[in-house]
């Protein structure tokens, strides 16, 4: 749903002109609340520091790729015990009959 429907509902709710009216100091509230101004990735503070952080990360994982995907093989052989404990219901059953 993100990738379909957020975007095209985007489209139909968003302003993309400026709104042009007096005071002046309400035009420009109005402009800063719904209109907005769309910054590229390299502009906009969250997506750097979300970079800053991710980068290194995506590099660390690509140098030690077998090691990542050993430890993630292990991790799912570590949880099978554990996944064939588990019942088939998650409730306690229920004492209905009073």
């Amino acid at each position: 749903m993100a990738v379909t429907l957020d975007p095209a509902l985007r489209v139909l709710l968003m302003r993309v002109e400026r709104f042009d009216f007096r005071p002046a100091w309400l035009c420009w509230v109005m402009n800063a609340l719904l209109v907005g101004d769309v910054k590229s990735e390299e502009r906009n503070p969250v997506s750097r520091r979300l970079i800053r952080i991710y980068e290194p990360v995506v590099r660390w994982t690509l140098r030690w790729r077998w090691f990542v995907i050993g430890a993630a093989l292990a991790v799912v052989v570590v949880t099978i015990p554990v996944f064939l404990r588990l019942g088939s219901e998650s409730m306690p059953p229920l004492d209905e009959a009073r």
